[in-house]
């Protein structure tokens, strides 16, 4: 990987060098963070039958229609873009050997063993549910991929929406046991090796688009975060782009939903920092006056001056406090727009997969994909409907 990065010596203008942070280094930082984070947890992001969820090439992270600019970008600091070829290959790595390690899972027959000693009629009983209803369209052998899926991210505890959380969250360190097995571990060796090299690229790739974000917003006097009107005109892109597709067309309608729920990430990412910045900044004001206090009474025994002190440190922390509670929804809207962008992609990998398909099954496929969405859909109504009535 190469380090230092070199600029071509024509300059260029404020306009370009704004349009480089919002549309091509802000939404790359913003996805690279969320991959980093996943590295770091061995969460290769794989998808049962074979592709990479969130892993994407670095020109799939920009925002719709803003590609140019990250070649123009790309021309400009060639050493970024020599480390840009470099992690998507290195993404495509992890992906082929991702699919060597599914192969050697569902190949070695200890998967299905441990599968078919967790679903007897007893265990299923105690989990309250059937096979067909955590595989729709009835169970299938080849529905243990969902299962290796889930062995090769390390997957934690899955979320209700997932058909086969039941089975997955009870019996979780049962299904990691294969990888004990002699043949599933050297291939899962090749995957933590292939994924540890990645993270190492992502980590240098992000320190450069830092680097090369703070020079322009010093040298350009361009703000390094995203203004307010770039993320309108952003969701103004995503809401013409869903207006001219074709309703039959759903990968185009998916697409605009996940650039609008983007853009609105965005946006709830900016103020939960700038909130968090403030209730920091007032509670080190708070304590300041505290401190003050504390030496106007033992110190210089001016007990008027500690008391003003006392009384306007108390209210200072207060206004921190709050400040730290209105940033805590604001997490909490965060994780909000990443699952809905996290269902989104599941849907689009799902019709995806339906159109794979043939005859009946596609049919078959698309009713049960449409079923699962309008129950989400209705659950999640529901349950903002609940909460709203308790607020009030």
């Amino acid at each position: 990987m190469s380090g230092k990065n070199t600029v071509s010596e024509k300059r260029v203008g404020e306009r370009i060098a704004a349009a480089w942070i919002a549309s091509v280094i802000n939404p790359a930082l913003t996805v690279l963070a969320f991959e980093q984070q996943q590295l770091k947890a061995k969460n290769y992001m794989w998808q049962f039958p074979g592709r990479l969820g969130s892993l994407r090439q670095v020109k799939q992270m920009i925002p719709f229609g803003c590609v140019p600019n990250l070649e123009l970008f790309e021309m400009y600091y060639p050493v970024i873009s020599e480390n840009i070829k470099i992690r998507d290959e290195e993404v495509a790595q992890l992906a082929v050997t991702c699919m060597n390690l599914q192969r050697e899972i569902l190949d070695s027959g200890e998967l299905e063993k441990i599968f078919t000693r967790l679903t007897t009629p007893e265990n299923l009983a105690r989990l309250g549910k059937r096979l067909d209803d955590m595989f729709p369209g009835g169970y299938k052998p080849e529905d243990l991929g969902w299962i290796a899926q889930e062995v090769i991210n390390h997957t934690g505890n899955l979320p209700t929406h997932i058909n086969h959380y039941p089975l997955w969250n009870a019996h979780q360190k049962e299904f990691m046991e294969v990888v004990n097995s002699e043949q599933v571990k050297g291939a899962e060796r090749l995957v933590d090796r292939a994924g540890e090299k990645l993270l190492k690229t992502t980590e240098h790739l992000i320190k450069l688009l830092e680097d090369a974000r703070t020079r322009l917003s010093i040298e350009y006097d361009v703000p390094p975060r995203a203004s307010t009107d770039s993320i309108q005109r952003a969701s103004k892109e995503a809401v013409e782009r869903l207006s001219k597709a074709k309703p039959g067309d759903v990968q185009e309608i998916a697409g605009s939903q996940i650039q609008l729920l983007s853009a609105y990430y965005q946006l709830v990412l900016d103020q939960a920092k700038k909130g968090f910045i403030v209730a920091l900044i007032m509670a080190s004001v708070g304590v300041v006056f505290f401190l003050a206090a504390v030496l106007f009474i033992f110190y210089w025994n001016v007990r008027n001056a500690a008391y003003v002190s006392a009384v306007g440190g108390a209210i200072v922390e207060v206004i921190a406090g709050l400040n730290f509670y209105l940033y805590s929804k604001t997490s909490g809207h965060l994780a909000d727009f990443h699952n809905r962008l996290d269902g989104t992609q599941r849907y689009l990998l799902a019709n995806s997969i339906c159109e794979s398909l043939e005859g009946e099954y596609k049919q078959t496929a698309r009713i049960e994909l449409v079923r699962a969405m309008a129950r989400i859909d209705s659950s999640g109504a529901t349950s903002q409907a609940t909460a709203a009535a308790e607020r009030k």
